[in-house]
Parts: C-alpha cells; sequence; structure tokens
C-alpha cells in the first residue's frame, strides 16, 4: 500500500499529474512508454475533472493537443464508450462507464474493504459525515464517504478532491511524512486560498502539520468549504508510513472547533488506529 517509507503511495513520480498535465521527459524517454495511450488519458482526465461537458476547442486547449489529435482521442474515446458527445451542442461527457474503472479499484482495494465497517461504526456514534481517503499527487481524495442524514450530495461522493495543504485529510497524512516529502508536496502547486479561511502562509501549514503530529490530529476551520469544520487522523502501515486518513466534517451551525478537538477528533483516531497496521 505504501511507497517509499514516509511518501505514501499517489506521491511519487509526477506530483502535478492529476488534471491532466503531462508528464516529463522521463517518461518520453522510457522505451515501454506509449505516449498516445498517455494523450488519451490526459484527455479523460480533463473531462472527468471539469466536471462539466466541453467543446472540442476546450479539450484541446487543456490538454495542449492540436485540434486535430484532440478530435482523434475523444473519437476513439466515445466509441469505447468512455465519452459521449452531445449531438446538439456537440459537446463531451464522461459516461457511466467511468465507473467501472472506479469499481475496480474500490474492490479490490484492501485499505477500503478493511476500513469501511469502521467507517460505519464511527459515523453511527457520532451520526455525522465520516469519510477515508488518501493523497493522490498533491491532493487528497475521497475514496469512502458516508455522509450524515443532513449532508449535502457533494459530501456523498466519492472521488472528490481537496488540496493536501488545507484539506484535513492531506495534513493529517502529511504529520506522518518526513520533511523533505511535505516540502516537495508543498512546493508542487501554488498555497491557493478557497475561502477566506484558507491558510496560505507555507509556515503557518508547516506550524499546523507539526500540531498535527504532536496531537495525532489534524483540524480545520472552514479552509475548504465555508460551514464546514473537519478533523482526520491518519492510517498508517506497518513501518508507520502514511497510507490514508480517516476525516469526520461537521457543521459550523451545531459545532464549534473547540468541540470537533474534544468530541469528534478522538473517534476518528480510534477508526484510523483499527485500520492501520499490522494489516498492511
Amino acid at each position: 500500500m505504501s511507497g517509499e517509507r514516509g511518501q505514501p503511495s499517489g506521491a511519487r513520480g509526477n506530483i502535478g499529474r492529476p488534471g491532466g498535465a503531462s508528464l516529463g521527459p522521463e517518461a518520453a524517454a522510457d522505451p515501454l512508454f506509449i505516449a498516445a495511450v498517455e494523450r488519451a488519458m490526459r484527455v479523460l482526465e480533463i473531462v472527468s475533472h471539469r466536471h462539466a461537458p466541453m467543446s472540442l476547442t476546450e479539450i484541446a486547449a487543456a490538454s495542449g493537443l492540436g485540434k486535430s489529435a484532440a478530435q482523434r482521442l475523444t473519437h476513439t474515446l466515445a466509441a469505447l464508450g468512455y465519452l459521449s458527445k452531445d449531438p446538439e451542442t456537440r459537446r463531451y461527457a464522461v459516461t457511466v462507464r467511468a465507473l467501472d474503472l472506479a469499481h475496480g479499484f474500490l474492490s479490490a482495494d484492501p485499505l477500503t474493504n478493511a476500513g469501511l465497517l469502521h467507517l460505519i461504526d464511527t459515523r453511527e456514534a457520532c451520526g455525522e459525515t465520516i469519510n477515508m481517503g488518501r493523497l493522490e499527487g498533491t491532493d487528497f481524495i475521497y475514496t469512502a464517504r458516508l455522509p450524515a442524514r443532513r449532508a449535502n450530495v457533494a459530501s456523498a461522493l466519492v472521488g472528490r478532491r481537496q488540496p493536501a495543504y488545507c484539506a484535513s485529510g492531506g495534513r493529517a497524512m502529511m504529520s506522518r511524512m518526513s520533511p523533505d516529502d511535505v516540502a516537495r508536496l508543498l512546493d508542487a502547486r501554488p498555497l491557493a486560498a478557497l475561502t477566506p479561511m484558507t491558510l496560505t502562509d507555507r509556515d503557518q501549514v508547516l506550524e499546523r502539520i507539526d500540531q498535527a503530529r504532536r496531537e495525532g490530529f489534524a483540524a480545520t476551520d472552514q479552509e475548504v468549504l465555508m460551514g464546514e469544520l473537519a478533523v482526520s487522523a491518519p492510517i498508517t502501515d506497518r513501518d508507520g508510513a502514511p497510507i490514508g486518513a480517516v476525516q469526520g466534517s461537521v457543521s459550523t451551525a451545531s459545532w464549534t472547533l473547540d468541540r470537533v478537538r474534544a468530541e469528534l477528533a478522538p473517534k476518528v483516531m480510534e477508526a484510523a488506529r483499527l485500520i492501520s497496521a499490522p494489516r498492511y
């Protein structure tokens, strides 16, 4: 499950890859690397991450490909069933077939299979949204989500990404990474504000990661979404390397950050402990 010690799987290689960025020269020099497949996957990722239908011109611009190449790739992906083309707007969207890939991953993923029952127990104990996820590139991505009864639709969707530097799950995982790995991850993208509460000062972010290392959990106050408080604890392998995180999220309408730290954090930490090594 983990990569090099202190560096979770998904954090290696090209850290900025998700979202359609092209790979570096090391991939081009690999005799086994098929560039045409990379370009097709780049197009599929771009359309998927846009969350709205895209025109051929938009796909070409976002991918850095010529319009002719983009047209051939979108046509091929549509023929394979992964993209659909609206006959009126001529815009492309990801099809339901993409769920086959997600289902295949989740069905075979030992972390998801080992963690789901513990997530259910935790959600039942607190009555709030409980999630699990891991680092993928510079993002924290949700791989399991159990929403509270009052939660909105977005909080129920597996695959949602949040920047690791401001997500409680990302900070929780970084609290178990080496300083060099943390620095590399923070250097890989701008620390942009998602809300007025997002910490964008590097030293402040590092301070919160250090705090998470001391306390065993990372708590955030509306840094990703206004009105949302979150707390996460790292899931580790047998060597202590982070391979994921359990996260709980609640509304500021009924919770304070102090209450999150006092009541929800211990439950999230216990779930992460039960899911962690020696299983991996």
